[in-house]
């Protein structure tokens, strides 16, 4: 469902109204040029929220993260706490937050939260696992919970049971103009045309997959020790470039051409099967994208919070040099 908030930019790297916003483990930092950050909180958050998720809602911006923080903002700068009711002895994690034009749902470690104005909100009882995404599709809420489970609600207050459950979790989604393809661990391949109802491919790989990009004519997955597996369907899937990978890369489509970013080095290709290399330089990025104009990559997103380089933002204007 995150996957395909525009704002997002890249793992735990947001852009709203002209200014970057990153995920830290020090809290929310902003930035007009990607490379100069300043925190966006102040000194009275303590200890500081780790934030999980930031969207645009109504014109306001709304962040919610762990200890049950519920934070919004007109302009990045000064943010809102808001007011909650819940259970006693009760700070959760909140995973993400949506709008359906009168009403707001929060959802994260078994609890969903309910708002008319994104600052009053109530604890909803929810006898679920923890739910990860939610969004306003097809006239429902729709949220995403553990093993990929789905739940549906009208009005956020009234949730459906788990509908279908997909066993693992999935790494990257891309959306074909048809249906999503989304890959993860243990060779997964799963298919969808609404986001609920999901089909396994056959994939011809147990290795774990993370990255998939759609061209509009080929998707291409890569994953571990360099599996790189094409497809024209997302159905049949063939591999290619095994000659000239061996790690697990970062797939990034720039509109022409598709880049693998990756211990091997940056290579491109056209057709997904003839490969060039662009640099022999190892990347190790938790995300990378392309912005138009240049890549952007975010190292240590989703690792260990306090690991070098965690949060470190690099851009380049065509794959080869990094700043």
């Amino acid at each position: 469902v995150a996957d395909h908030d525009p704002s997002l930019i890249a793992g735990g790297l947001y852009f709203f109204d002209g200014v970057y916003y990153r995920t830290t483990n020090s809290g929310l930092d902003r930035s007009t040029d990607l490379h100069t950050w300043t925190s966006a909180f102040s000194d009275s958050y303590s200890p500081t929220p780790r934030i999980q998720q930031i969207r645009k809602l109504n014109g306001t911006l709304h962040a919610v993260g762990t200890d049950g923080r519920l934070l919004s903002s007109p302009n990045g700068t000064a943010w809102n706490p808001a007011s909650r009711s819940e259970p006693p002895n009760t700070s959760p994690t909140l995973n993400d937050v949506a709008w359906n034009g009168s009403a707001y749902v929060a959802v994260g470690a078994g609890l969903t939260y309910l708002s008319s104005d994104g600052q009053n909100w109530t604890h909803q009882t929810m006898a679920y696992s923890t739910l990860n995404a939610v969004t306003w599709k097809n006239g429902e809420f729709l949220a995403i919970g553990g093993q990929r489970h789905a739940h549906t609600s009208p009005d956020g207050i009234r949730w459906s049971s788990p509908r279908q459950g997909i066993h693992t979790s999935f790494e990257s989604i891309i959306w074909t103009g048809s249906s999503y393809i989304a890959v993860g661990d243990n060779g997964l391949i799963i298919t969808s045309p609404d986001y609920e109802r999901w089909t396994t491919q056959a994939s011809g790989t147990f290795s774990n997959l993370s990255s998939v990009v759609w061209t509009g004519s080929f998707a291409l997955v890569s994953g571990r020790d360099g599996v790189m597996k094409m497809s024209s369907d997302g159905v049949s899937w063939a591999d290619v470039g095994a000659s000239t990978f061996t790690f697990s890369n970062r797939l990034v489509w720039t509109g022409s051409e598709v880049f693998a970013i990756g211990g091997n080095g940056v290579h491109k290709t056209g057709d997904g099967i003839s490969w060039t290399q662009v640099t022999a330089a190892p990347f190790s990025f938790y995300d990378v994208r392309w912005l138009g104009t240049m890549f952007v990559g975010v190292r240590g997103y989703g690792e260990v919070l306090d690991a070098p380089g965690y949060g470190e933002v690099f851009t380049s204007p065509d794959g080869t040099a990094w700043t």
